[in-house]
């Protein structure tokens, strides 16, 4: 039957309010009343009568002033990756269910025409599932994380066909990603990160041409990442870690030569680190780390990136640390640890004028911590190196730095660490 007619279903207390209550008392032939009904629908089914839910704006009561402040501040960073009017800063706005235009309800945003575009409503305690009917409404940007939304994504998804970025971050989600969402054509930003998701990440993913930004990190997905993914001319942001991915790392992946940052650490990746990732100019940042089978040398390629943070640790690297290292003159963070790595630690680190945070613990390498690292250890105030950790505690320790003047952390050869 319609859902509309049971009685306590958010599509039918919606409906009564629209004909009961609603102070702005449209009539049938207005085009404005089906926005306004699927919103009303949208606030029982996710504050599902509960005064524990629906943080701020909820519909006011009695004589509750219309205005209200609204904190449910969402990532101004991926808005402003779209070049789109940001209307995620809003503190004081309207409460949801006035007798006022929906277009001014908090975290809601309109053209001028009046047809909704934004529905952003970060960290506001909304539950219940993200219903279908949504996808009704011209959206460009759906935005809803730090919520409590749970269930599976709607297979309607497809329908959202204006969509430029879906933000669902930190919520209770299960099931699977629908494969229909690689229908959205126009789809630059995908962050379903901090959920519980689970299957695969379809080949169909390589439909998303536009695609800018894809999170999906620690969610419960697996297989391997499609080959499909190299395809995304476009991605700048990709972050695919805490999951159960495995497989090798794509050698494709260096044809991607926007990406900025690339997370695929704690998975289950084995192989080698591909010697193709050299290829990738506008990479800032590289995390291959909790890969613990992932084997063979760090690739020369690497250090004639122009990396801030070089994350490659509790891994199974062996090999000796190349002296170009010293061209990573913007590196802030670089963690060797629990690795099997030999020889000794370049001089040429003391090049690494920006470097904040060094592991070199847990691996095969010997000799002394160069002077040229101390120098940068002895910086004052906040800049220059402020951790530096080796294999330098007890006295059959692996390298000489003295805990507490260089290095701020030693270990020995049993495991045990000390910090200064």
């Amino acid at each position: 039957g319609n859902v509309t007619e049971i009685p306590g279903h958010p599509t039918n207390v919606a409906a009564q309010w629209i004909t009961d209550e609603d102070p702005m008392k449209l009539s049938l032939d207005s085009w404005k009343l089906e926005q306004r009904y699927i919103l009303a629908s949208f606030y029982f089914s996710a504050s599902q009568g509960s005064e524990k839910a629906w943080g701020e704006c909820k519909k006011p009561v009695g004589q509750e002033s219309d205005v209200c402040n609204f904190w449910g501040a969402c990532d101004r960073g991926l808005v402003e990756l779209l070049d789109l009017q940001s209307i995620v800063t809003q503190t004081r706005t309207k409460r949801w269910l006035s007798g006022v235009d929906e277009c001014e309800w908090a975290g809601v945003s309109c053209d001028h025409s009046g047809r909704l575009l934004f529905l952003s409503l970060c960290e506001n305690n909304m539950v219940g599932q993200i219903p279908s009917y949504l996808s009704l409404l011209p959206l460009v940007l759906l935005e809803l994380s730090n919520n409590r939304f749970e269930g599976t994504l709607p297979t309607e998804v497809q329908r959202f066909s204006r969509l430029q970025l879906m933000g669902l971050y930190n919520n209770s989600l299960t099931g699977t990603i629908p494969d229909e969402i690689s229908d959205l054509e126009r789809l630059e930003v995908l962050d379903v990160s901090h959920n519980s998701l689970i299957g695969t990440l379809s080949p169909s993913v390589g439909k998303l041409t536009k695609l800018k930004v894809l999170h999906l990190r620690d969610n419960n997905l697996a297989g391997s990442l499609p080959l499909a993914l190299t395809e995304l001319k476009d991605l700048a942001y990709l972050s695919v870690n805490e999951n159960d991915f495995s497989g090798t790392i794509h050698t494709e992946l260096g044809n991607l030569g926007r990406l900025q940052e690339i997370r695929l650490d704690q998975n289950g990746f084995y192989g080698t680190i591909p010697t193709e990732i050299g290829r990738m100019g506008a990479l800032t940042d590289l995390d291959l780390s909790f890969n613990d089978k992932i084997e063979g040398t760090i690739p020369e390629e690497v250090y004639g990136l122009n990396l801030r943070y070089l994350l490659l640790d509790d891994m199974n690297l062996s090999g000796t640390i190349s002296t170009a290292i010293g061209n990573l003159g913007n590196l802030f963070w670089l963690k060797l640890s629990y690795n099997s790595l030999s020889g000794t630690i370049p001089t040429e680190v003391g090049l690494c004028e920006s470097l904040q945070l060094a592991w070199f613990h847990r691996n095969e390498l010997t000799g002394s911590m160069p002077d040229e690292v101390c120098r940068n250890r002895r910086t004052s105030g906040l800049q220059g190196l402020q951790g530096l950790q080796a294999d330098c505690l007890g006295e059959s320790a692996q390298i000489a730095c003295s805990l507490g003047e260089c290095c701020t952390f030693c270990c020995d050869e049993a495991g045990s660490c000390s910090e200064a």
